[in-house]
């Protein structure tokens, strides 16, 4: 997930393709749910779920922005799943912080898929409550099942090698007039010269940290529709069209690829940022004793009735 300032820079790139119109409440009758998670069990479902980390030295996480992503950061309790992020003075990597992330597909770091659940299309909400932290940010968000793999020049907006999608992200505790807003994003043709992204900040979201909210995504071949409390907050469309020689053309920036779920907390590396407080905040506001949770009730996805 990149950089606020990177997104509100390449925004204009991208800013002919995007509609903020047209768009109200989610209608669920015209969906039907094949894939959940309520989180209702004593420990978490691996059957469902990964850690989504590699492992370094034996040791059970590795070194991820300013912080850790360790395989003991969450657990299911009443009902929930929560991801905690913490000072460790202690951990296996050092003093620092640590927090979590978790996936619905496994791959080997190389670009393949070993199994888990992936879906083209569809809708996708997660319920939650997330953390009043500095310097950090809760996410749900997808990715292609091969991690950008094949992102090429000859795939250049066409959605064919997928795209990073930002269902939602909270990045703005440290900032009075943003705090009570979520972020959506969505960045395309891979993560290297050609990265191009396209951002959605400012999104209001009325006692953030004390309530639980639904955060959705409405996905077709032509359009993202993001969604907070079952409201569109903002659409993402584009055009196709026929080549002369009759070949369905992309000017796309919606994936056309079969993508995975992504639950995680970070923290921001403030050495990449410039000093001590990055592009979300100030970690060294955090009070050190205590836990940050993100707290997820329920993940659902659903497909389009036909």
């Amino acid at each position: 997930m990149k950089k606020l300032a990177t997104l509100v820079i390449l925004f204009v790139l991208t800013v002919g393709v995007l509609s903020l119109s047209s768009c109200q409440k989610i209608d669920t009758d015209k969906f039907s749910l094949v894939w959940e998670d309520e989180f209702d069990g004593e420990e978490l479902d691996y059957t469902k779920w990964h850690f989504d980390g590699r492992y370094v030295d034996g040791k059970n996480g590795a070194p991820r922005n300013g912080g850790y992503w360790v395989d003991d950061a969450f657990k299911v309790e009443d009902g929930n799943l929560v991801m905690t992020t913490e000072w460790r003075e202690d951990g296996d990597f050092g003093a620092g912080w640590y927090s979590g992330v978790l996936s619905t597909a496994y791959y080997d770091y190389g670009g393949e898929t070993n199994g888990g659940f992936a879906q083209k299309y569809g809708y996708f909400e997660i319920r939650c409550k997330v953390p009043a932290i500095y310097g950090s940010w809760s996410a749900f968000w997808m990715m292609p099942t091969d991690n950008f793999a094949n992102a090429n020049t000859e795939y250049l907006n066409t959605g064919i090698d997928g795209t990073e999608i930002d269902i939602f992200e909270s990045p703005f505790y440290y900032d009075i007039f943003m705090r009570q807003t979520v972020s959506h994003a969505v960045h395309y043709d891979g993560y290297g010269e050609h990265l191009k992204s396209a951002p959605k900040t400012g999104v209001n979201v009325p006692n953030l940290y004390g309530d639980f909210h639904t955060y959705g995504l409405e996905w077709t071949e032509n359009y993202y529709k993001f969604y907070v409390d079952g409201i569109c907050t903002w659409t993402v469309t584009d055009e196709k069209y026929k080549n002369r020689q009759g070949e369905t053309v992309y000017q796309n920036i919606v994936s056309q690829v079969e993508e995975y779920i992504i639950l995680s907390s970070e923290v921001v590396n403030p050495e990449e940022e410039g000093g001590t407080k990055g592009w979300c905040g100030d970690l060294a506001k955090n009070d050190k004793s205590k836990k940050y949770d993100f707290v997820i009730d329920y993940v659902r996805v659903y497909q389009l009735n036909q």
